[in-house]
């Protein structure tokens, strides 16, 4: 009977990593009752004393537990976890959910039983042909996804205008405007000083390469600023600025003339251009902004923009972000280990991801572009943020998943972000939010 259970329902979801198994409930009660021992080799403590005095609970887990190792079989990329290994615990809300060592599962549970026999269900959501792209961690309420219409076309889904580089820092804005398209953009323009042209071009033959004029200088200067404004900024739907645009006088000079004016489309400030918008912009200018503002600042660059240590910071970042978002009158992304999102009006969000594979240069840039991404399909500023860092996250775990935690680069982060969010968006009926 399971297995014609089974195949039946595998036929349905081909895609998808599959278990189901049933236990006879009397079969289980006088496994209990005959070897005191047995359920401390297959419950864990928290489970025996939830199902105890009633066997059709322990039916129902061990039937989960047999169901997991099916998956984990159909799946056929890592051993099967012993059954102590595999614990049912259940949400604040008491909804039942798989964990195995202690690590919540991208798994969708059911679990039944009459006076006879228990049966359980189990599908790995994330589990796309053989690799798995979702933790399964718990996703926020703000955490959106932009609705991808099968009649779109690529203007559908956005511009995402991208301004940095300079001779030094070459790679940092085409990680971010790779990341840009990978996250979903339509359409990604890139802009740099046209000296470094020659040498980004070729890395991404999908972004629209735009070389401004920098006076042989190879950074960003007035006329290339000049040339954004009358001939790509009103075709952007997002704009995200500041990657290895470096620091330079005239770079600061003229990123402060454009942060300064009257933009009408969501901006990301990331990396150099912190700085300016902290220091060359009077407060007035930060309140009267028209458009969304989302700085992206790393404790380094938090404690220059508020003045104080990085121990500071790091001591407080909750208050610190929130001071950010108060003084300069924008959405704050504080990165980092458990990265503290917070908006204006009091709006906060901790994330509980700490990923090693992030820290690697570029990082930054992927999320810089993927706020900016989701910014140009239309999500909601504070929602977009959010979102944004869980997918980076995300996409980290997965990248550590398949080669490890060491030896990550950036553009490895910007490969996994389409298999992050497919998974993601497909698990969506699944999703239990905090």
């Amino acid at each position: 009977m399971t297995g014609e259970r089974d195949r039946t329902f595998r036929d349905a979801h081909p895609d998808q990593a599959v278990g189901i198994d049933t236990v006879s409930v009397a079969r289980v009660a006088r496994l209990l009752a005959a070897k005191p021992r047995f359920a401390d080799r297959v419950f864990s403590r928290e489970e025996q004393e939830y199902c105890a005095g009633h066997p059709e609970r322990f039916a129902a887990r061990w039937a989960a537990k047999e169901a997991v190792r099916k998956v984990f079989g159909a799946r056929q990329t890592e051993d099967l976890p012993a059954f102590h290994e595999i614990t049912v615990e259940r949400t604040a809300e008491g909804a039942p959910y798989i964990a195995i060592r202690g690590n919540r599962q991208p798994f969708a549970l059911s679990l039944s039983h009459s006076e006879e026999a228990a049966i359980a269900v189990v599908v790995d959501v994330a589990y796309q042909g053989e690799e798995t792209w979702w933790s399964g961690m718990d996703l926020p309420a703000e955490f959106s996804l932009p609705p991808r219409d099968g009649e779109a076309h690529k203007g559908t889904f956005g511009l995402t205008l991208v301004i940095g580089g300079s001779w030094e820092f070459q790679g940092a804005p085409m990680l971010a405007a790779l990341a840009a398209g990978r996250s979903g953009s339509g359409l990604v323009r890139l802009c740099v000083p046209e000296g470094i042209v020659g040498r980004i071009a070729s890395w991404a033959l999908e972004v629209m390469i735009a070389p401004l004029p920098d006076g042989h200088r190879g950074i960003l200067t007035g006329d290339g600023i000049a040339l954004v404004r009358e001939r790509y900024l009103e075709k952007a739907d997002a704009l995200v600025i500041g990657m290895g645009a470096g620091r330079e006088d005239a770079v600061v000079e003229c990123v402060a003339g454009l942060l300064a004016s009257e933009l009408r489309i969501p901006l990301v400030i990331d990396a150099d251009a912190l700085d300016v918008f902290a220091h060359s912009i009077s407060h007035a200018q930060h309140k009267e902004k028209p458009c969304q503002v989302i700085i992206t600042p790393h404790p380094g660059e938090m404690a220059r923009m508020l003045g104080c240590t990085v121990a500071e910071v790091q001591e407080h970042r909750e208050e610190m972000a929130h001071e950010a978002s108060a003084r300069f009158c924008c959405i704050t992304v504080l990165k980092g280990a458990n990265t503290v999102i917070t908006h204006p009006d009091g709006r906060v969000y901790t994330s509980p991801y700490a990923v090693p594979a992030l820290a690697t240069g570029g990082s930054g840039d992927v999320l810089a572009g993927i706020i900016g991404s989701l910014l140009a399909q239309g999500t909601e500023p504070f929602s977009a943020a959010v979102s944004s860092v869980v997918i980076h996250a995300e996409a980290g775990l997965a990248v550590t998943r398949h080669r490890g935690e060491a030896g990550i680069l950036a553009r490895d982060i910007i490969e996994s972000l389409p298999e992050v969010i497919g998974a993601l968006r497909h698990a969506g009926p699944y999703l239990t939010h905090g």
